[in-house]
């Protein structure tokens, strides 16, 4: 096994990323940033916004606007702040929205592949350990050790200690309560060309705020939906799906306009490629890199608070 995942991972097929857990997760706030650039930058816009930290991830894509972006930020307040001057700093934006991100059903990739069905699923969800023993607060340190695991998710125990000068069985303890209270997580990722399903479509919809809490009840039982998350501004749901091929699309507009009498698309973005997921950067072929944007340091306040 790990003969094979170093081919995987020399191949930039593969990488294991270290990210937040669901209780790290309640202490920052998410936003989502789409750009519309000059014809023909929208690369040299998505690159640039991907130079910002706290953009954990970037896509190029076709449709009303060229790029999208998640964005990560301690606050409300410093998530817009940051957002707008990042996107001030980037020549060629000819319009631009930021969303504040309300909540995330997150029925894809964290935890599974696209290919497996709903019980394969369902039974990786039930190897979860569940969370024991008392909250403990992340502190200043740990927030460094989120930045070091951020490198290579698979960093051996005795490296990492010898890297933050701790004692190793200290660490070990250390991460394994972290990850028990829910603070940090770990997925296995690969690109989106090396997928299962490697066409993703993104659509804008308005609903009934009504209607929100039965569809958040009934979007994870659908295979074809990455993430759906409900946000600010006229087109309050935003659902990521993923399909075999394009011709599907069509398809799925019909499909989700089914979803509730209140919902309509308003917008529909093709994913042409990412420049950036999960803070790691892909090359021109779509192939992970080494590069790594560490977002961790602008959030140290945020991670370190009570929850």
């Amino acid at each position: 096994m790990a003969r094979h995942y170093a081919k995987l991972r020399d191949a930039g097929l593969l990488r294991v990323m270290v990210t937040l857990g669901p209780r790290a997760l309640e202490l920052v706030q998410f936003g989502i940033v789409r750009l519309e650039a000059a014809p023909g930058r929208a690369e040299e816009v998505a690159r640039r916004l991907a130079e910002w930290p706290q953009a954990t991830t970037v896509r190029v894509t076709d449709g009303g606007m060229d790029v999208y972006g998640l964005v990560i930020a301690v606050n409300h307040r410093e998530l817009m702040a940051g957002a707008r001057r990042a996107i001030a700093d980037i020549p060629d934006v000819a319009r631009s929205e930021v969303h504040t991100v309300f909540s995330t059903v997150d029925a894809g990739r964290a935890g599974r592949l696209n290919s497996l069905s709903g019980v394969e699923r369902r039974a990786l969800q039930a190897m979860r350990p569940p969370s024991t023993g008392a909250a403990v607060r992340p502190t200043g340190d740990d927030v460094a050790l989120l930045s070091r695991l951020g490198q290579d998710g698979r960093t051996e125990i005795a490296e990492l200690a010898r890297r933050t000068g701790r004692e190793p069985s200290t660490l070990s303890r250390r991460l394994a309560r972290l990850h028990g209270q829910g603070y940090l997580d770990f997925v296995a990722i690969v690109p989106d060309d090396v997928s299962s399903f490697p066409v993703y479509a993104m659509f804008w919809c308005g609903v009934d705020p009504a209607d929100l809490p039965a569809l958040e009840r009934r979007l994870p039982a659908l295979p074809w939906i990455e993430t759906a998350t409900v946000l600010s501004g006229r087109a309050n749901l935003f659902l990521l799906t993923h399909v075999e091929t394009t011709a599907r699309v069509p398809a799925l507009h019909t499909e989700i306009g089914g979803l509730a009498p209140s919902i309509r698309v308003h917008d529909v973005q093709i994913v042409s490629h990412a420049v950036k997921l999960h803070t790691r950067w892909l090359d021109g072929a779509g192939l992970w890199t080494d590069r790594v944007e560490d977002p961790y340091p602008a959030l140290r306040d945020g991670l370190v608070r009570t929850g």
